[in-house]
C-alpha cells in the first residue's frame, strides 16, 4: 500500500485487514475485528503521521499489531481487546486509547505494557505522551502498567528546532 492517505474499512464483523509492507505520508485509517501491519513506513520527516486502529464500525477491535517507522511524530487513536503498536521512532502519542484486555505501547526507548483488570471486563482508556525516554501516562484506575526502558543507560536529547506537534508533546510532559 502506497498512499497519502489511507482508509481501509473491513465492512463485515468478525473481518481483518492485513497490510504486509504500507508507505504512509499523512494518515492511515484501518476498522476491522483483526489488524495486522508488519511495516508501516512514514514518508514525511516533519508533518506527524495520523493513525487509527479501531473495530468494525469504530468500534472495539479483537486484535491490533502495528510495526511503524517515522521520524516525525505518530499521533494515534486504538481501541482493541488486544494488541501491540511498536514504533520504531522517537514520539508517539496515544491518543485515546481503548484497552479491552491488554495492550503493549512502545517507542524505540520505551514500552508500556497495560492489563485491565476490570472486574467486570469494562474497556478502560489511557492515553500515553512518549518522547524518547519520557512519559506521560493517564489511564483509567483498571489499567495494571508496565513500563520498561528498552534503551537502558542512554540519554534522549530534545533537538534544537521542535515541530509544532513536537513542542505539543514536549509541553504536556511537564
Amino acid at each position: 500500500l502506497n498512499a497519502r492517505d489511507a482508509e481501509l474499512q473491513v465492512n463485515v464483523a468478525g473481518g481483518s485487514a492485513n497490510i504486509a509492507q504500507a508507505n504512509i505520508l499523512d494518515a492511515l485509517d484501518v476498522d476491522a475485528d483483526t489488524i495486522a501491519i508488519g511495516s508501516l513506513t512514514h514518508s514525511d520527516p516533519v508533518a506527524p503521521l495520523h493513525l487509527s486502529l479501531q473495530g468494525y464500525r469504530d468500534g472495539m477491535a479483537q486484535n491490533v499489531t502495528a510495526s511503524v517507522t517515522s521520524s516525525a511524530p505518530v499521533m494515534l487513536e486504538y481501541a482493541s481487546q488486544n494488541g501491540a503498536v511498536q514504533l520504531t521512532g522517537d514520539w508517539l502519542d496515544v491518543d485515546d486509547a481503548t484497552i479491552g484486555q491488554a495492550a503493549t505501547f512502545s517507542n524505540s526507548w520505551l514500552q508500556v505494557a497495560l492489563v485491565n483488570t476490570d472486574a467486570h471486563g469494562h474497556a478502560q482508556s489511557a492515553d500515553l505522551d512518549f518522547v524518547g525516554n519520557r512519559l506521560d501516562l493517564d489511564a483509567s484506575h483498571s489499567l495494571a502498567q508496565t513500563v520498561t526502558q528498552l534503551r537502558a543507560g542512554q540519554t534522549f536529547t530534545l533537538p534544537t528546532q521542535l515541530t509544532p506537534t513536537e513542542y505539543w508533546m514536549v509541553k504536556e510532559l511537564r
